[in-house]
C-alpha cells in the first residue's frame, strides 16, 4: 500500500518521523528518518510615515522623510536602507535606529516622484513600499498671489500689481509684462 501525510505545523529545527504498519495479521514494520526544518527568511518590513497624502513641497525646500522599519530575523539598526526616486535615483542610504525609525531630509528636483523605500537584511531579503510624491517648480508658483506664476509670463512675481494684461501706468517699469516700459500711458 501507500500512504501519504502532511503538515505545515512542524517547528524549525531537526525532527525524527516514524512510520509503523501494522498488518491485518498484527504483524509490524517501522521505519524513521531525519528531517530538518529550516524557516524560510522573511523580508523586512517598511512603512512609510512622511510624506502621507496631502503634504505638499516646493522646490528648493528640504523635506524630512521618514520610514520605520521591522525584520523578524535582524535587528533594524542592521538593515541596509535605501530611499529612491525614479526621476533623481538614489538620495539617501539613512541608518534606522534601535527602534525601528530611519529618516533624511532631501530636496528633490521638481516633478512628479514614484518614491521607493527598501529595506535589505543580512541574508539579503527585501521589503519596500512605495508613494508618488510632487513637487512643484519655483516657476508654477504664485508667490505675489496676482494668480499669475513665472511660468504663465508674470515677470515680476514678488509684486502684485504685475502681471500679463495688468494696466500700465507711467511709473518706469513693466507692468503688464509685455516687455514694454509705460506702452500706452
Amino acid at each position: 500500500g501507500q500512504t501519504s501525510f502532511e503538515t505545515a505545523n512542524l517547528t524549525d529545527g531537526n525532527h525524527t518521523m516514524k512510520i509503523l504498519v501494522v498488518d491485518s495479521r498484527g504483524a509490524s514494520g517501522e521505519s524513521t528518518i531525519q528531517l530538518t526544518v529550516v524557516d524560510r527568511p522573511e523580508a523586512p518590513t517598511v512603512t512609510i510615515v512622511h510624506p502621507v497624502g496631502g503634504d505638499e513641497l516646493i522646490e528648493g525646500e528640504g523635506f524630512e522623510f521618514v520610514v520605520t522599519v521591522e525584520d523578524v530575523q535582524d535587528a533594524a539598526e542592521s538593515l541596509v536602507l535605501t530611499f529612491e526616486s525614479d526621476l533623481d535615483g538614489v538620495f539617501c542610504q539613512p541608518t534606522s535606529d534601535a527602534v525601528g525609525v530611519a529618516s533624511c531630509e532631501a530636496d528633490l528636483s521638481p516633478g512628479d516622484h514614484l518614491l521607493t523605500f527598501t529595506a535589505t537584511d543580512t541574508s539579503g531579503e527585501s521589503g519596500s513600499a512605495t508613494t508618488y510624491w510632487a513637487v512643484t517648480s519655483l516657476l508654477d508658483v504664485d508667490n505675489d498671489g496676482d494668480g499669475f506664476t513665472e511660468e504663465q509670463g508674470d515677470c515680476n512675481d514678488d509684486d502684485g500689481s504685475v502681471y500679463p494684461g495688468a494696466d500700465e501706468y507711467y511709473n518706469g517699469r513693466d507692468d503688464d509684462c509685455d516687455d514694454v516700459i509705460d506702452d500706452g500711458t
